[in-house]
């Protein structure tokens, strides 16, 4: 079969095929709690670690203290994570400032890298301060009561200015449905109502609700869970590692407004990157930003300037472009290439398959057979 000229296609996440002259585009990427397989979650060392990794926002896990302070942490008990112990509501904000927020945290090599370079547990004001303009913030309130929490938060938003670049989440509905009342607030549909939808959508084949207006939706992409069945005798139980968003889950949340934001969570790997990328993931959940990080440049640079720019522009060199082309999906006039493609090289033609490929010099690339 003869090669064709690959040309980048529209979004898939409008459920259209792609028109020729673009790259699909990929999800934006998001450091969970702050880039957490990289440094001491929820600190500014490791939003300062992911920024620099090139991530375009921030999901931060909230708490308040007992003096209505909001802080970056996300355990029940400061001894998960620090050299203390209790519950952050029942700590002033100063009962926190010489705590390590990365006493626990081991690197690869199983060392305790922060008990000798300690980091403290953050304001959220101050981490704020640290996420610059233009990147997305995620906060997750981890707190009950609600209203403990919502009041801290939103008094912080009200003051920092900061509801236009900022989404709010949480697992508890009651916290949801505070902050649903707050004009301006960008947040989540409770998890409870995605689940539902979800659940729905694989189990019973239909679309039975939309979320509402204004609102996004999150959930991981893959999710341990337990299938319970009852009857007579007692229950049946199946654990299983479901994949609840597909195409026609996607579809049924954008069935009413095709531009609802959809966030998947827990997305660590390549092939998960993949499988977000192709059902049309707003953004992803990554523990460590540095993974995805060169695909995602190498994607905006073909986004905003084309391969023309991207090859004869600043990335000039093209073992730039081969270094960063993991993680971009590319579409041929026919709609996305499914296998196997291959980069026309200065020397002979080899395979590469989607995010996953070593070369060391591009001229081109084409769609071709599986075997090269």
């Amino acid at each position: 079969m003869p090669s064709r000229l690959l040309r980048p296609a529209a979004p898939p996440r409008r459920g259209r095929a792609g028109a020729a002259g673009s790259v699909q585009a990929r999800p934006l990427v998001i450091a969970h709690r702050a880039g957490t397989g990289d440094a001491p979650e929820n600190t500014l060392e490791a939003v300062a670690q992911s920024l620099k990794a090139g991530v375009d926002g921030e999901w931060l896990s909230v708490q308040a203290t007992r003096d209505g302070v909001p802080v970056l942490y996300r355990p029940a008990d400061l001894a998960a994570l620090t050299d203390g112990s209790g519950a952050v509501a029942d700590k002033d904000v100063r009962d926190l400032a010489d705590l390590n927020a990365g006493y626990q945290f081991k690197d690869a090599a199983g060392a305790y890298p922060y008990r000798t370079r300690p980091v403290r547990i953050p304001t959220l004001a101050a981490a704020l301060d640290a996420v610059p303009e233009g990147k997305q913030v995620y906060l997750d309130l981890k707190q009950a009561p609600a209203r403990h929490v919502v009041d801290a938060v939103v008094r912080v938003l009200d003051e920092k200015k900061a509801w236009e670049r900022v989404r709010l989440y949480s697992t508890e509905t009651a916290v949801t449905t505070l902050l649903a009342k707050v004009p301006g607030a960008r947040v989540a549909e409770s998890r409870d109502a995605t689940r539902q939808r979800l659940a729905e959508v694989a189990l019973e084949h239909a679309c039975k609700s939309t979320p509402p207006a204004d609102t996004w939706a999150g959930f991981e992409l893959k999710r341990q869970m337990v299938l319970q069945e009852k009857f007579t005798l007692g229950t049946g139980e199946s654990p299983v590692t479901a994949q609840l968003w597909t195409r026609d889950a996607v579809a049924c949340f954008r069935s009413a407004s095709p531009h609802t934001p959809i966030v998947m969570l827990g997305v660590n790997t390549q092939a998960d990157l993949r499988t977000a990328t192709r059902l049309g993931a707003t953004a992803v959940l990554v523990d460590s930003p540095p993974a995805h990080a060169a695909a995602h440049q190498l994607n905006r640079a073909a986004r905003e300037g084309g391969w023309q720019n991207l090859c004869s522009g600043g990335m000039s060199d093209a073992r730039q472009v081969a270094s960063l082309a993991q993680g971009v999906v590319f579409n041929d006039v026919h709609g996305p290439v499914e296998g196997p493609v291959t980069i026309l090289l200065n020397a002979p033609v080899i395979p590469w398959l989607w995010l996953g490929w070593d070369v060391r010099g591009v001229a081109g690339v084409r769609a071709g057979d599986t075997d090269g």
